[in-house]
């Protein structure tokens, strides 16, 4: 019994270390890369894609009604992910406030990512005023709060590929 077990053992523990590949009579085909080596590789957008993603991106824009000049926005389709990412910046300004807002969601979907909302409504410095609103949900992890609309920028960039075109009041917050 104690010799089984241990042939047993020895053949388990075999499994794992390399041995000698039996000759193929047969030339062997090459097969699809592994999910892993295809996880490694950045999987771009076609320009169909892309198309695609701008024309929802600015039916979105208009259909939430930022029509103003205040308002400006940028999209980004992720192959990966098969989401066309929108960034929506608003910045305005009534008698002594002041306020910038940026939300990323989905055109599709519009299912939500990030918002960030910053308000003066006193006639403090940029940096002496603190976010509102800084939150990013990445897709399949736990939603971060940031502090700073440079935070926000750098993790919209990192999690959704997208980034602001122009920099607006308040995003040079520190």
């Amino acid at each position: 019994m104690k010799i089984l077990l241990a042939v047993l053992i020895s053949m388990l523990v075999g499994c794992n270390s390399p041995r000698p590949v039996k000759q193929v009579t047969q030339p062997v085909q090459p097969t699809q890369t592994s999910t892993l080596e295809d996880q490694s590789q950045p999987r771009l957008a076609t320009l169909e894609q892309q198309r695609m993603c701008s024309e929802q991106a600015e039916k979105q824009f208009r259909a939430r009604g930022f029509t103003d000049k205040s308002s400006e926005y940028t999209s980004h389709y992720d192959a990966r992910a098969n989401v066309c990412f929108v960034m929506v910046h608003t910045v305005s300004a009534t008698g002594t406030s002041v306020s910038d807002t940026e939300l990323v969601f989905d055109a599709f979907e519009r299912r939500g990512y990030a918002s960030y909302v910053w308000v003066n409504a006193g006639k403090k410095k940029y940096w002496e005023v603190a976010p509102m609103t800084c939150v990013v949900y990445p897709r399949g992890q736990p939603e971060i709060t940031c502090k700073s609309s440079d935070e926000f920028d750098a993790l919209v960039d990192k999690y959704f590929g997208i980034a602001r075109e122009v920099k607006g009041f308040g995003s040079a917050q520190k």
